[in-house]
């Protein structure tokens, strides 16, 4: 399977969230999230919903690439465990 691109607001969440050293790595790291077919319909694999995977991956890492890559191997096995956990410190944040 071809690595689907990172779209332009990936794009920008990575030059916002990591160093300038590691953009490109993490962008990489971002590429490896390809959807989850096996999660019923093409929920999971539609750009949309890829994109948004990704930018709740670049959330939770908080500019760690470790983590960006731990959070793209728990998104492969069930990607809507990625989205509750962002949701869930979105949700903490505001309080």
């Amino acid at each position: 399977m071809s690595a689907a691109p990172n779209s332009p607001e990936v794009i920008d969440a990575v030059g916002e969230s990591f160093c300038e050293d590691d953009r490109e790595e993490a962008l990489w790291v971002l590429e490896e999230y390809q959807g989850n077919p096996d999660l019923g319909g093409s929920g999971g694999t539609r750009p949309a919903a890829v994109e948004r995977v990704r930018l709740a991956i670049i959330t939770l890492a908080q500019s760690d690439l470790g983590r960006a890559a731990e959070l793209v191997d728990a998104a492969n096995q069930d990607y809507r465990d990625v989205l509750a956990w962002a949701e869930e410190a979105e949700s903490t944040e505001r309080g």
